[in-house]
């Protein structure tokens, strides 16, 4: 039975004033199988390309979200589905001069018995430095760069993605705006994309529409989020229909559609 590691390289916060120090850190994505009961290794990259030295500490937190939506790192094991007891990081401390690059390796035991999604952060720490990093996601926190890191085993999770609204908004003159409301009803993290074609009241398609999130491009378990896109060109006065498809997991897609008048 296998599943996987994701780890994702995030942005932190600026450094004070006076601090001559980036850290970078790639991949962005690691995407690992390992069997379920044993360990999974990751390999983070970290480069000092600033022009001072930086120690660097390492420890581990919850990756999850407020009941707003929000993404947040609370402490380890507040969060349902907490993965951060699975993950150690092999160098705690260490140093990197200016020009020096280390490679980090993460640990992550998965339980014989885990299913659904588990989550945590990495983070590294180097004060009031200023830390910069690759990658899609983003985790806003002074002084440090956090590696989130994603677990689920496919055999044993149950991606679900639900579309609570959908609507078309149409701005004289400019065009139409495609707004995709999404809930996460299944056990482990979505990573939505979509695409909407418009077709008028003759069946015949009148334009495409890419899709894209408005917000987190990974949504947790129970998280909410939103796919946006707009067709920037008028159309004729009449009825229309947006034929919507969002693909949120290997395999997985989920379709509506909504009608709309152009006055």
């Amino acid at each position: 039975m296998r599943s996987s590691l994701l780890l994702v390289a995030a942005l932190a916060m600026p450094s004070v004033a006076d601090a001559d120090i980036a850290i970078s850190a790639a991949p962005a994505v690691i995407d690992a199988p390992v069997d379920v009961g044993r360990t999974a290794e990751g390999t983070v990259h970290l480069a000092n390309i600033g022009s001072d030295p930086v120690t660097i500490h390492t420890y581990v937190q919850d990756w999850w979200y407020t009941p707003g939506g929000a993404l947040t790192v609370p402490a380890a094991g507040a969060s349902p589905r907490s993965a951060a007891s699975w993950v150690s990081v092999r160098d705690r401390e260490f140093q990197l001069a200016p020009g020096a690059s280390r490679k980090v390796e993460l640990l992550l035991a998965v339980p014989p018995d885990a299913r659904g999604g588990h989550y945590a952060v990495v983070f590294f720490e180097a004060g009031d430095a200023h830390l910069s990093a690759t990658g899609a996601m983003k985790v806003g926190v002074n002084g440090r760069l956090g590696v989130l890191v994603a677990h689920h085993d496919p055999a044993r999770s149950a991606p679900a993605l639900a579309v609570s609204g959908v609507a078309a908004t149409v701005t004289p003159d400019e065009g139409t705006r495609i707004a995709v409301e999404l809930d996460v009803t299944g056990d482990v993290h979505a990573t939505p994309t979509g695409s909407a074609v418009i077709v008028d009241a003759a069946g015949r398609v009148i334009g495409k529409v890419a899709l894209t999130p408005s917000g987190a491009s990974t949504l947790l378990p129970g998280q909410r989020g939103r796919l946006t896109g707009e067709l920037a060109r008028a159309l004729p006065p009449g009825r229309y229909e947006a034929l919507v498809s969002v693909s949120y997991f290997a395999g997985k897609a989920v379709a509506t559609k909504t009608a709309f008048v152009v006055p």
